[in-house]
């Protein structure tokens, strides 16, 4: 297990997890659309089936299709070194899709294997190893757009830099009893809600043209999918909205997304931080908006949810929630389609409480309170009281 720890680390934590793991009944429970409850995992498979039909077939999306644009001279075929880096960074130890093909086979192809897999990539769709050569095509034509308020899915950027970035402005503004008014937007279902005709003419905006562009919209040239439950798999099923889970080319193409809805939504409200005005702090699709006033906070929530719908998007009254850091109480009522949004005096955002009194006292506590738990739980595990003579008698290595 020392071993394990050393060399493979997700190894190491699924054998303490087999150690520690009782005996639990696991709740599956799938009631049909008429509220009965299903049994047999034939049916349950079946009602996902119908549930994810609905869900990415709606009938009120309004694609809007791009006209096909004139070859480009940078659009060139894929080359077997853009196929064999690709290869060895796919991670092992996935589970496959339908063809069955996990990540070790195609790090174990020999040089005609590779020669095979480029020409595949060139007329067909070998999965991740394809979408990830358009994602490194895509990326460098996208990311310079793109504005700094989004840190999702950026080389180099992650939540750090988001929650850095929130916490020294509600600490400037504590500090010098500067109001800040926040609302935490939720998307409902963002990925899967995508329109895409709409990201065709996002992508196209962009600098995404010519033969790239057609090779993105391929992925999703009739689209299907299907549910699978161990041995048990349904009938496949049309997908016309969304992006693919899973597709090492989504990320890229849903903050492209997200920051058209950010850029066209933009006003003059924000808090100062120095010499920057700060109106949003976007994390993929997780949304922070800030204004110095609740009024102007309304403004700038009414902007982004106007774009968002015009998107083919919908933020969700009842899981999105205003917070407003102030020395004083202070109402913040924020409004979105005529409902009223609720205001709380905590939130966790990217896994950190944050508080409108300013402090961080609930979230250290809160840390320290999950180590003791996890400690507890992987203690019987890791610690034992009784050792072998083998080690026992090793006493320089415990003192």
């Amino acid at each position: 297990m020392e071993k394990d720890y050393r060399t493979a680390s997700g190894k190491f934590w699924q054998t303490i997890r087999c150690c520690r793991r009782s005996k639990q009944l696991s709740a599956n429970t799938v009631y049909s659309g008429g509220g009965e409850l299903l049994a047999s995992t034939g049916d349950i498979v079946g009602r996902w089936k119908e549930y994810f039909e609905d869900l990415l077939n709606p009938t009120d999306t309004s694609s809007v299709e791009e006209p096909e644009a004139e070859d480009s001279e940078v659009d060139s075929f894929i080359t077997k070194a853009e196929v064999n880096e690709v290869v060895q960074q796919l991670l092992g130890g996935k589970v496959p899709g339908v063809d069955e093909i996990r990540p070790e086979y195609l790090k174990s192809l020999d040089v005609v294997g590779l020669s095979w897999l480029t020409r595949l990539c060139n007329i067909a769709l070998p999965g991740k190893v394809y979408s990830r050569v358009l994602e490194r095509r895509v990326r460098p034509l996208v990311e310079p757009r793109i504005q700094e308020e989004q840190c999702g899915f950026h080389p180099g950027r992650g939540t750090l830099d988001q929650l850095y970035t929130l916490h020294r402005v509600l600490e400037g503004s504590w500090e010098f009893a500067q109001p800040v008014h926040m609302c935490f937007v939720d998307l409902e279902k963002a990925f899967d809600r995508v329109p895409r005709g709409i990201l065709w003419e996002v992508l196209w905006e962009y600098g995404v043209h010519g033969p790239l562009l057609r090779a993105v919209r391929s992925l999703y040239n009739r689209s299907r999918s299907l549910v699978r439950i161990a041995s048990y798999k349904s009938d496949m099923f049309p997908l016309h909205v969304g992006l693919r889970q899973g597709c090492p080319l989504s990320p890229v193409l849903f903050i492209v997304f997200m920051d058209r809805i950010s850029r066209r939504s933009q006003g003059l409200e924000g808090v100062w931080f120095g010499d920057h005005r700060i109106s949003s702090l976007i994390f993929a699709d997780d949304v922070v908006l800030l204004a110095p006033s609740s009024l102007d906070l309304q403004h700038a929530l009414g902007r982004f949810a106007a774009e968002c719908e015009a998107a083919g998007m919908r933020l969700s009254s009842s899981k999105s929630e205003a917070m407003v850091l102030d020395w004083k109480k202070v109402a913040c009522t924020l409004q979105v389609g005529g409902e009223l949004l609720p205001q709380v005096e905590e939130f966790k955002y990217l896994g950190v409480l944050f508080m409108s009194e300013g402090k961080m006292d609930r979230e250290i506590d809160r840390r320290i309170g999950a180590a003791a738990v996890m400690r507890s739980m992987y203690r019987s595990v890791v610690v034992k009281k009784d050792l072998p003579v083998n080690l026992s008698s090793y006493s320089h290595l415990w003192s």
